[in-house]
């Protein structure tokens, strides 16, 4: 996978998880019933999983400590992601990721530009 790839799925990871944060934020219930906050959350456990985990950790060698940070996490979002679960959890959870986004690991790799070579 191209850096510059991975980078525009990290940016686009990271503006979903705020844009998720400011929803549940909104609700005027306790509880996250709405299936489709649930299903936001539970697609992005598992883009986490599926599409950034493997490439960041192996490919581009981000610290094991920051990547099972965020692993820790997206396992709790995606439990969270079940009917009926309390507003503040989702909000802890939320905050634990965006932090993590801003470690100085992912921070430092976000803002690298992709070095091109001539061929």
């Amino acid at each position: 996978m191209l850096k510059v790839e991975i980078l525009s799925q990290l940016r686009r990871f990271k503006t979903d998880l705020s844009e998720l944060r400011r929803t549940v934020r909104a609700l005027e219930s306790d509880r996250v019933s709405r299936k489709a906050l649930r299903d936001s959350a539970e697609g992005l456990a598992t883009r986490w999983v599926e599409e950034l985990r493997s490439p960041l950790e192996h490919t581009f060698q981000l610290p094991a400590e920051a990547i099972h940070e965020m692993s820790d996490a997206m396992k709790q979002l995606h439990v969270l992601s079940r009917p009926n679960n309390r507003k503040d959890s989702y909000l802890r959870v939320l905050e634990t990721a965006l932090d993590e986004s801003r470690t100085s690991s992912f921070s430092r790799f976000s803002r690298q530009r992709p070095k091109y070579r001539r061929c």
